[in-house]
């Protein structure tokens, strides 16, 4: 797009065409997500292995711990489950992700064997979780 100034020049009289650079694109910013996804690491002082039934029971019976039945009551869901590492996906609602922080952050113990939760990483977008950077190798 061009802009066509006509300028008086001290020497002479002519006309000036100026090019006012416009960007071809745009920025979208998306925000109110509806979700957040955690990445969840369960490790036990003795080495164990839980299903992903025990798992979900594991991180309901940390939020009634914390904050009772309305707590224990968060739609959480599991997204992915490895059973090797006991590393889990999680999607949890974007205005209870504080709650379930703190809630993971005291639970120390699950039928009756000591334990804890090591959140991994969390995002507002599941596609962030897919890959590390910072763990990338180019060959």
């Amino acid at each position: 797009m061009t802009n066509t100034n006509k300028r008086k020049n001290s020497d002479e009289n002519s006309n000036i065409k100026t090019k006012i650079a416009i960007p071809k694109y745009s920025t979208i910013t998306i925000s109110n997500n509806e979700f957040h996804y955690v990445k969840v690491n369960l490790e036990f002082e003795s080495p164990r292995k839980l299903s992903e039934g025990f798992f979900k029971k594991a991180i309901t019976t940390a939020l009634y711990e914390a904050f009772g039945n309305v707590g224990s009551g968060l739609a959480i869901d599991i997204l992915e489950f490895d059973f090797e590492n006991q590393i889990s996906l999680l999607r949890i609602p974007n205005d209870y992700i504080s709650v379930f922080g703190s809630a993971l952050t005291l639970f120390h113990s699950f039928e009756k064997n000591p334990c804890r939760f090591n959140i991994i990483s969390t995002s507002p977008f599941l596609i962030s979780l897919a890959h590390n950077s910072r763990s990338w190798n180019p060959s």
